[in-house]
């Protein structure tokens, strides 16, 4: 008896709708593909990857889930303590074509700082907001809306290059290893970490102690990684000064203080 009923039912239905005009079809879809291509909608998926100078968002992809084309000109961040970030200032503008995917990729820093100058570590560990700045003027909010004009964000980039690397606030030593007329960059922190492209015996931490001039000349010497080196050249940085401390070519006598 049920069945009977959901057939019948179903059988009024399709006789409504069979009885209404094609037109109402035609404006329903209509409205629809309006709506696709006035309404935003933009999604977004990262990862989160650790920096020296503070957590950075990896893996940034933008998918366009509406007909429309959008020219972007900023990426803002709202993060969770009210703080504003601009994480990227496109020059020229990034066109997300309808239903496109994009990659982005945000540039490295070596430190954030606020409005007054200190320093600051983004945390993306709690919610924050993705908003784009469109380059028409208009603006796109990819999560939870709130107000704001975006007249000034609240934390900046501060970026010291040093021959091509972006130094950073625990940086202690660079160091240039020549072989064969070709450089590669050996960078060593102040709590000991190595990372670089040049070989240093396998070695990728030392011991906090270690981490001085004196040192570290000391092991190249007693491991005797230079053998394989041409020359090498040592460059202490302090507060994203540098200076040129050490060049294997020239024989100088160190002082173990």
């Amino acid at each position: 008896m049920l069945n009977q009923h959901v057939l019948e039912y179903c059988s009024s239905i399709y006789d409504f709708l069979k009885g209404l005009p094609l037109s109402l079809f035609a404006a329903t879809f209509a409205i629809y593909f309006a709506y696709m291509k006035i309404s935003n909608k933009v999604a977004f998926s990262y990862s989160v990857s650790f920096r020296e100078s503070g957590d950075k968002l990896t893996d940034f992809i933008l998918k366009n889930q509406r007909d429309k084309t959008y020219s972007i000109k900023k990426i803002l961040c709202k993060l969770n303590d009210g703080n504003l970030i601009i994480l990227k200032d496109f020059q020229p503008p990034l066109l997300l074509k309808p239903f496109e995917t994009a990659l982005v990729e945000f540039d490295d820093v070596s430190m954030w700082l606020d409005k007054e100058g200190v320093k600051y570590h983004p945390d993306y560990s709690e919610l924050f907001e993705i908003t784009l700045l469109l380059h028409s003027g208009g603006s796109v909010k990819c999560i939870n809306k709130y107000h704001s004009d975006y007249k000034e964000a609240t934390i900046s980039p501060y970026v010291s290059r040093f021959d091509g690397l972006i130094l950073t606030q625990n940086m202690k030593f660079v160091m240039k290893v020549v072989t064969d007329n070709k450089t590669k960059d050996l960078i060593i922190y102040s709590h000991g970490w190595i990372e670089g492209d040049a070989y240093f015996g396998g070695y990728n931490c030392l011991n906090k102690e270690d981490v001085s001039l004196y040192r570290i000349v000391e092991i190249i010497s007693e491991k005797k990684f230079n053998l394989s080196w041409d020359y090498y050249v040592v460059f202490e940085i302090n507060d994203f000064r540098v200076k040129k401390v050490y060049d294997s070519r020239c024989q100088v006598e160190l002082s173990n203080t």
